[in-house]
């Protein structure tokens, strides 16, 4: 059985491997911000804000202390930290249904984990406090069934160290409690409690101790992030609704094996609830692990980890009863759900390894864009520069490696409200002071004018990568920047206000080039995007607008140098494509208008004229025109 489990524990580490050299996102970024830029004398809370409790930063600082800042030594952290999250979820599961269930619950762990649609290859909380919680629940139970109150003791501080990693994870401490307080003594209780307690205290005691003068300042910068961020996700059911699809699918389609099976474990589970302690405590650790998903809003893919290491216990648990029943065609039908899982996890690092281009991420403009970009300014600057990149996409700074110009690290969230001015100080301040040698607005409300009115320096479009991305570059000091200190909040409203007039949507194609005429600009992005990226929908679907708008000038360039027979069939055929903007079909119609209006085809011209002004009602030529035939008429 040894040799077994070190066998899954060797698959658990190897189904990983694809993801050594695998692009970061921002999570990955914003985790490994303080670690990476260490050595040039960026510091926690002075340098970076507080958000993550400080226990998650210092375990990345330890490991670049450990191993190096490298991206892959990061990677080989997480796979073999991992192994320990399969050893926690065998344990636990032989104590609850013995080694056949334990083993089967560990491997499924081992392949579902690997799952890219829940984050494998980034940086996040869940994967780290996953272990301490398992052990929490195994203590618990090792404690109440023998007896033993000292393990009631360690089942607090194994659940005091998933709290200090992430502080949502209050809420097992809360269920568990409530659990012994009522279905055990109070005695249960007091030792949970006190142990919980007790490590948290000392704990923040310690980190009170570290940053003796910086925590009101650290505090004061957790919570500036909370109420700027997320104090303004939007809790609308449908909001949430609309959030909980956009990651769910594409990890239902690599878990519904195990989503399944472990319904189907409710059905042995559920009629020995009141017996069972361990199926309480099962029931009671599944229960809260949804309260924690539900109750963080944003459920981001990696938020399912928790639950997938549950769920591979309930399908090991399924499992196993299917196959002491014997029944063959129950037991077939069970393997071939898992294996055609399976084969899609094997299908996914085959083609990985092929050309993972060819692969469907939904973070792919982080992963394939944003390192383009950063190697671009890399090779403009220097190792002491400054950049700064307004929006979310944190490791935007570790790949260009040059640090950020202030340490809040993202981006403002409307509507602005006092809390809003701490991040104007920072931000503005930090590009007064320490002059960003390059800007990159991944979100274009952001306007540079305004931004030149407030710092005095004047920055440049230098270009537009992927007609997404605009890119800045500093052309000196033109004025004195404005006396931000002396400023009353509401004034720092305003211009926060004028600074980041437009739309929060970054996940959109910008325009700039193609308002400008630049056509050969705007196709030679797209063309570099989908060299990169060849699945983007975005920027295939904006290849294909601009391909009509060549095509829209072609005809009315026709159409005003007597080619109207021509103009008329192109402006027909465009008005038949889906993928026609509002306002080339707003222009069709018009010019097919006039063409008609020429023939002295007047009923027509009428009917194309008011098309026209559907589609576009601001048209004020085509009302003009329309003016005229009512009058003819």
């Amino acid at each position: 059985m040894e040799l077994l489990l070190i066998a899954i524990l060797l698959i658990g580490f190897f189904m990983r491997i694809p993801y050594v050299n695998f692009p970061i996102d921002a999570d990955f970024g914003m985790l490994t911000y303080p670690a990476y830029f260490r050595k040039r004398g960026i510091r926690l809370i002075k340098d970076f804000w507080g958000f993550y409790t400080p226990a998650i930063i210092y375990i990345y600082l330890l490991v670049a202390r450990l191993f190096g800042e490298d991206v892959k030594y990061v990677r080989y952290f997480s796979s073999l930290y991992n192994l320990f999250t399969i050893l926690s979820t065998f344990i636990i599961a032989n104590y609850f249904f013995g080694t056949p269930a334990a083993i089967i619950a560990a491997l499924i762990y081992a392949i579902f984990s690997a799952s890219p649609y829940i984050g494998g290859y980034s940086c996040h909380t869940e994967e780290i406090y996953v272990v301490p919680v398992t052990l929490g629940v195994f203590t618990m139970a090792h404690g109440l069934l023998d007896g033993n109150t000292v393990y009631l003791l360690y089942a607090g501080g194994f659940i005091a160290a998933a709290f200090l990693i992430k502080i949502v994870n209050i809420i097992y401490f809360a269920a568990f409690l409530f659990y012994l307080l009522f279905w055990h003594t109070p005695s249960d209780a007091l030792y949970f409690f006190s142990s919980f307690t007790a490590t948290a205290v000392i704990c923040t005691l310690m980190l009170t101790w570290l940053y003796r003068g910086e925590n009101r300042k650290f505090w004061h910068q957790h919570n500036t992030r909370i109420k700027t961020c997320f104090d303004y996700i939007d809790n609308s059911l449908r909001a949430l609704w609309d959030r909980f699809k956009l990651d769910f699918i594409p990890i239902w389609r690599d878990t519904w094996s195990i989503i399944l099976l472990s319904a189907l474990s409710f059905y042995f589970l559920i009629p020995q609830l009141f017996n069972s302690l361990t199926h309480q405590l099962l029931i009671i650790w599944l229960l809260s692990t949804i309260f924690v998903f539900i109750s963080q809003r944003v459920f981001r893919m990696y938020h399912y980890i928790p639950l997938i290491q549950i769920a591979s216990i309930l399908s090991a648990v399924a499992i196993y009863k299917i196959l002491e029943f014997g029944m063959m065609p129950l037991i077939a039908g069970t393997a071939l759900i898992l294996m055609f899982n399976i084969y899609y996890k094997l299908r996914f690092v085959y083609l990985y390894k092929k050309d993972m281009k060819s692969l469907h991420f939904q973070k792919s403009d982080q992963l394939f864009y944003i390192p383009e970009i950063a190697r671009y300014i890399k090779e403009r600057t220097a190792p002491d520069d400054y950049i700064y990149e307004w929006g979310p996409y944190a490791h935007l700074y570790r790949l260009a490696d040059r640090p950020s110009c202030e340490g809040f690290l993202f981006h403002f969230v409307k509507p602005y409200s006092q809390w809003h001015t701490y991040l104007f100080d920072e931000i503005l301040k930090g590009i007064i002071l320490k002059k960003p040698v390059y800007i990159v607005l991944v979100r274009t409300d952001f306007n540079i004018d305004i931004l030149r009115q407030i710092t005095g320096l004047d920055y440049d479009m230098e270009r537009l990568f992927f007609n997404r991305y605009r890119v800045y570059r500093l052309k000196g000091k033109v004025s004195e920047p404005l006396n931000i200190d002396d400023m009353h909040w509401k004034e720092k409203i305003r211009w926060l206000e004028l600074l980041t007039d437009g739309s929060q949507d970054y996940e959109k194609v910008d325009d700039f080039y193609i308002k400008r005429g630049m056509y050969e600009e705007a196709m030679g992005e797209y063309k570099e995007a989908l060299k990169l990226n060849p699945t983007d929908l975005l920027m295939k679907h904006g290849m294909e607008v601009l391909k009509i708008i060549t095509q829209y000038n072609l005809y009315s360039a026709s159409a005003e140098n007597g080619g109207r027979e021509y103009a008329k069939e192109g402006f027909h055929n465009i008005l038949k494509n889906e993928d026609a903007p509002i306002e080339l079909k707003a222009g069709c119609c018009f010019h097919l208008g006039k063409i008609y209006m020429n023939d002295n085809r007047l009923n027509d011209a009428t009917d194309y004229f008011k098309r026209c002004l559907m589609f576009l009602p601001q048209h004020k030529k085509a009302a003009e025109y329309l003016s005229q035939l009512r009058v003819v008429n």
